[in-house]
């Protein structure tokens, strides 16, 4: 059983990797799935943004210096739920 697996039940499964959260509903199959947008803290948002688009993801903003102590990006997955990425950086940008 993968690391994936091992946490399902029910037909309901939640696996943590890194400090992403991933939650998934295997049953019933749906043909449309609603869309999700997820705003996640993560150690390194250019080294997380840089691993979501070498595995596909598209960029949907840069890693980029915000005003409010962030680094943040955005990326949409194959899914078509978009995921912004930040980093607390403790530092005003200019």
């Amino acid at each position: 059983m993968n690391e994936a697996n091992k946490h399902i039940r029910n037909g309901m499964g939640a696996v943590r990797r890194d400090s992403v959260v991933v939650l998934a509903a295997m049953e019933p199959p749906y043909a449309q799935a609603t869309r999700a947008s997820t705003y996640v803290y993560v150690a390194d948002v250019d080294a997380t943004y840089e691993r979501a688009i070498a595995a596909g993801a598209s960029s949907l903003g840069k890693p980029t210096e915000r005003p409010f102590q962030e680094r943040t990006a955005s990326v949409k997955d194959a899914f078509g739920n978009t995921w912004y990425l930040a980093t607390h950086t403790g530092k005003i940008a200019r």
